[in-house]
Formats: C-alpha cells, structure tokens, sequence
C-alpha cells in the first residue's frame, strides 16, 4: 500500500552467498547536507540467499520546495567465500493525488481513443 502523503520509498533486493548478511538503511535530510542522515527510513537486513524488501517513510512534508539529499548505506558482510549481487533504490514517492491525476489523463485518451474508433 503507498502512503498517504508525499514519502521516501526504500527497495532493495538480489542474493547473499552462502554465510553473507546485508543491511540496507536509506535517510532523508531536508536541509541537502551532503550525506545527511536527517531522517533514517527503516533498517532492512537479510541473510543468505535471494532477498527483496521494501519500506516507506512519510516524512516527506508536502510543501517541501527545498533541495533535499537521500543518502544509502548498505552494509555486506562474507564470512567466507561467496558474493552478494543486489539492486536498491531510494526514492520519492509523490502523494496518491498524484497518481489519481495521472490515472485519470490516463482513462481520458482511452476514452477519445475509442470514440475516434467508433466513429470509424
């Protein structure tokens, strides 16, 4: 489910060799401190094997004009041989009202479409 207002999105997921740990924490700094750790979003981790998980942060203020930093700190542990191969994102996700309005452009130029169809 998306949140009810502007807000960071974390995603990370891939495979951890045999023995391996991830962590994965994202963070918001509303300020554009460079590699600001403001806000942390939930803290991800994992153990050997495929993995992916997500969470979301609503700490994203609906009037934030602002520059803004997002920072990712993944922490890969071995115990032995092996390698972790993974993929993360760290981004906004802009308030539902956003979505509808593009839903709704969406359904628009399918309507037109088949109207120009059925006129044909």
């Amino acid at each position: 489910s998306l949140p009810s207002t502007p807000a960071i999105k974390d995603s990370v997921g891939g495979v951890i060799a045999a023995g391996g740990t991830l962590t994965a924490e994202g963070f918001f700094d509303p300020f554009n401190v460079e590699f600001g750790m403001t806000v942390p979003t939930p803290i991800l981790a994992f153990g050997p094997g495929a993995f992916s998980g997500t969470s979301f942060v609503g700490i994203l203020p609906a009037d934030q004009v602002t520059p803004f930093s997002l920072t990712k700190n993944v922490v890969i542990t071995h115990t032995g041989a092996g390698a972790t191969s993974f993929n993360n994102t760290l981004e906004v996700i802009p308030e539902p009202s956003t979505y509808l309005l593009f839903a709704v452009g969406i359904l628009s130029i399918i309507g037109a479409s088949y109207r120009q169809r059925k006129k044909a």
